[in-house]
């Protein structure tokens, strides 16, 4: 899930032939893509046919960056960046209930989210997102979801430490916060 799903695709392309030839599923569950465009590159070929990736409608984590597999979509029963929990995936007797695509939220968010992240250059990236998690994390908030749950102080607390981010990490917590209003 999300990120594991990602080192999990990328184990299964760095396996030694002998053991690639033993695998036989890998399955991402809402699973962000790589910094660049991995689908032409021979361990993900070699594995590309037993891969699947599932996203919910509601998907903003599973558009990031460039992913390189096709997603089956789930039905979701939460609204927006609750659809990030799997507990919030449709299911019935049979399995999953799957939809037809992701919804607005998910394309406008994840295309302002990918923006962003293709704005910074490769060796400011890490530094940028640490010190966007850092806000998060200093005011409490360690899970998606925990930002539809933010009270005054919580908010108060980011603004102040939004006044120390980066120009480009003020950007996208002002469209975050607007996003999930």
């Amino acid at each position: 899930h999300s990120k594991g799903g990602t080192l999990a695709v990328y184990a299964a392309m760095c396996l030694e032939e002998k053991l690639r030839k033993k695998l036989k599923k890998v399955y991402a569950f809402d699973a962000p893509g790589f910094p660049e465009d991995i689908s032409e590159k021979l361990g993900y070929l070699a594995v590309k046919d037993r891969l699947e990736a599932y996203v919910p409608e509601s998907c903003v984590i599973g558009n990031l960056m460039k992913p390189p597999f096709e997603k089956i979509v789930v039905k979701g029963i939460g609204k927006g960046v609750y659809q990030y929990d799997m507990f919030n995936w449709e299911l019935t007797a049979t399995g999953i209930s799957m939809a037809e695509s992701t919804n607005l939220f998910s394309t406008e968010l994840s295309a302002k989210v990918n923006n962003w992240i293709e704005g910074i250059p490769l060796e400011d990236r890490e530094r940028v997102v640490c010190e966007l998690f850092d806000v998060f994390s200093k005011n409490g908030i360690t899970h998606i979801t925990d930002l539809m749950h933010m009270d005054l102080k919580k908010i108060v607390g980011i603004i102040k430490c939004a006044t120390l981010l980066s120009s480009e990490n003020r950007t996208l917590l002002g469209i975050i916060i607007k996003e999930l209003r």
